[in-house]
């Protein structure tokens, strides 16, 4: 007995060693090699790649490639937004070919439709989404641009041509003959008073649009344009430490010019004409011209190659109780005339922390400084109308200042414009929006947030156009500087409410108190003659001729909002839904006596496709009926219209 009790230690060490070969094998390092494709076969750039139960990941290349190190036996997630997230086991394989499914759960069941989401199912008003993935398949400079042309019932209009100009957004037509017809644009729930350049396409996730009377009326006073709900990028929880990077660089090119007489077609116009005025008639100028058998295509001389740009930078990580992301773009863009170019600097940081089991808190920051230079220049009207029999140099080489020498027009020659010692004009924007929220869960239920958005944006202009340039043909220079101001501040309380009885009935509560502020301030001075053309804008004192400060471009305003909400959703298994909406808004802009006003909604949707009847047609994915009656109203008025005001008008005496 003592000599079997004392080999057993004996026997178990021996085990030990016999087993630890093999546990070595299983815990060995191996590069693991891979591709992740979709359902077609594309290669999936970004896609995140991660070892799980640890923070060792990587994500794919632009061929959709990875090279990962990790544990022979352990298992892989693979990630990206808009797919179903896969788990592999490696099981001791070097190389590894995955294929994401798309899923149409995630991209089709929620969405935002005001102070909260809803699943698709219970939505009964009209609403258009679309996300990062459409928006990212055409370069812009804005959110708008990208989707002009791309969304029911949206019409995105393109005003100007020059970079960095905003988009014009019309929802279902316009409605008012002197308010504002812009949509509200709402960015993480809190409204947007700046301009859609200033948010960048990278960073946003996903766009929600309200269109109808039963779907913007939960903003009251300010949905009758429509509502366009942008959600921006956070950070993911329990997704290790992640760098991504998205740039492009395209060459634009005049895709047709303009069709005009070249020198042989200009003399047969002027020698067929009936007016003896004109017939056969030329300057000294264009008579050398003729001589000499030359042409002047001003178009060539003007146009040339321009660039755009983008480069997108972001870092992100979470765990299971917080996320963090920073970013920051740079964007430029220019045109084929000389003088005009935009560029943007953006920055952008979201925080989302859970505070214990039951508070949670979180901040969200957009900062963007963008730079518009010669956002009025426009010398396509001389561009086309200039003889070509006009020379554009002297015999030097040098630029000849006035072409149209011994014509009875004089224009001076737009070549000038590509000089920028003789004229600039520059508009640089500084903005910044800033949202925070705290939560506060009392039960699974039941649950308390405050959003509290501050915003502000500065913007500095300038113009000088020198005497010796087509926008002067010789005249005294000119100067203007103009400066604004906007400051803005939102504060909400919201309560949510919502249980599912029975595995049935689907019962969804909000309330919310909201106000806000906002204040804008501008002024701009203009002056002529400017002493030196090398002070520009900066120093008006100096100019030697008139200075004017005009009442009428001088402005300041603040307006107040006061609002209360309520909104139920009651929804039968997936078939039927009922939502109620009422708000009630009391805006400062408007006249006394009808400041105040209530705003009802009431919709239905039945999902047809959800019936037994139909659970068996293959060929209906979604088929929905839905009836909503809704009332908003347009308070985008100018502050103080329904007063008296002082103005300055010229008086003899």
């Amino acid at each position: 007995m003592g000599n079997t009790n004392q080999s057993k230690p004996f026997r178990l060490l021996l085990l030990v060693f016999l087993l630890f070969p093999f546990c070595v094998s299983l815990a060995q390092t191996i590069t693991v090699k891979g591709i992740v494709q979709d359902s077609a076969g594309e290669a999936i750039i970004g896609a995140s790649v991660t070892e799980t139960g640890t923070t060792n990941g990587i994500i794919t290349d632009f061929n959709g490639n990875f090279t990962l190190p990790v544990s022979s036996q352990s298992k892989l997630s693979i990630s990206f937004v808009g797919y179903q997230t896969q788990e592999v086991n490696v099981a001791g394989r070097t190389q590894l070919n995955i294929t994401l499914m798309e899923d149409t759960k995630l991209l089709d069941e929620v969405v935002v439709v005001g102070y909260g989401t809803m699943k698709k199912l219970d939505v009964s008003g009209s609403i258009v989404s679309t996300d990062a993935k459409v928006i990212g398949e055409i370069p812009s400079t804005n959110v708008a641009a990208a989707l002009q042309g791309r969304l029911p019932g949206i019409d995105m209009s393109q005003t100007s041509t020059r970079p960095g100009a905003t988009m014009q957004i019309r929802i279902r037509g316009e409605r008012s003959l002197n308010a504002s017809n812009d949509p509200l644009i709402v960015v993480d729930g809190i409204p947007f008073g700046g301009s859609i350049n200033d948010i960048a396409p990278n960073d946003i996730k996903n766009i929600d649009i309200l269109k109808d009377a039963s779907a913007t009326a939960i903003y009251g006073s300010r949905g009758a344009n429509g509502v366009v709900l942008i959600s921006t990028f956070r950070g993911e929880a329990n997704v290790g430490p992640k760098v991504s990077y998205n740039g492009y660089y395209g060459i634009k090119s005049v895709a047709k010019k303009y069709e005009v007489y070249d020198g042989e077609e200009y003399q047969d116009f002027k020698h067929a004409t009936i007016n003896d005025a004109y017939k056969d008639k030329y300057t000294a100028l264009e008579q050398a011209m003729i001589n000499s058998g030359q042409s002047t295509d001003w178009q060539d001389l003007m146009y040339s190659n321009a660039m755009v740009t983008n480069h997108d930078v972001n870092i992100s990580s979470g765990n299971a109780k917080g996320s963090y992301s920073f970013g920051g773009s740079y964007y430029n863009e220019t045109t084929v005339l000389p003088g005009q170019e935009y560029t943007r600097f953006s920055l952008r940081t979201t925080i989302d922390q859970e505070i214990g089991k039951y508070i949670k808190v979180g901040l969200s920051s957009q900062n963007s400084y963008g730079i518009t230079d010669g956002e009025s220049a426009g010398m396509m009207n001389n561009i086309i109308t200039l003889s070509p029999l006009m020379p554009a140099y002297n015999d030097d080489g040098s630029i000849r200042k006035i072409p149209t020498e011994g014509h009875t027009d004089r224009y001076y020659n737009p070549l000038l414009l590509k000089d920028d010692q003789l004229w600039q004009e520059k508009r640089k924007r500084y903005s910044t929006y800033n949202s925070l929220y705290g939560e506060i869960k009392f039960t699974p239920e039941l649950r308390y947030r405050l959003n509290v958005g501050l915003s502000h944006y500065q913007e500095n202009y300038g113009n000088f156009y020198g005497s010796d340039t087509p926008y002067k043909d010789g005249g005294v220079s000119s100067a203007t500087v103009q400066n604004r101001h906007y400051t803005a501040w939102t504060a909400e309380n919201l309560l949510y409410y919502e249980k599912l009885f029975v595995e049935k009935h689907r019962v969804n509560a909000t309330l919310m108190y909201s106000a806000e502020q906002s204040e804008f301030q501008q002024s701009q001075m203009s002056a002529d003659d400017i002493t030196a053309d090398y002070s520009l804008w900066y120093n008006l004192g100096l100019a030697d001729g008139a200075k004017t400060i005009s009442a009428g471009n001088q402005d300041h305003y603040q307006r107040g909002l006061t609002s209360f909400m309520a909104r139920v959703l009651y929804a039968y298994e997936d078939r039927y839904a009922l939502t109620a909406t009422w708000r009630k808004d009391g805006s400062s802009v408007l006249a006394p006596g009808h400041k105040w006003h209530d705003y009802t909604a009431f919709s239905a949707g039945w999902n047809i496709n959800n019936e037994s009847f139909l659970s068996d047609v293959e060929a209906i994915s979604q088929l929905k009926l839905r009836i909503g009656y809704g009332q908003t109203s347009n308070q985008a008025v100018n502050p103080y219209s329904t007063l008296g005001g002082l103005s300055q008008l010229p008086y003899n005496f």
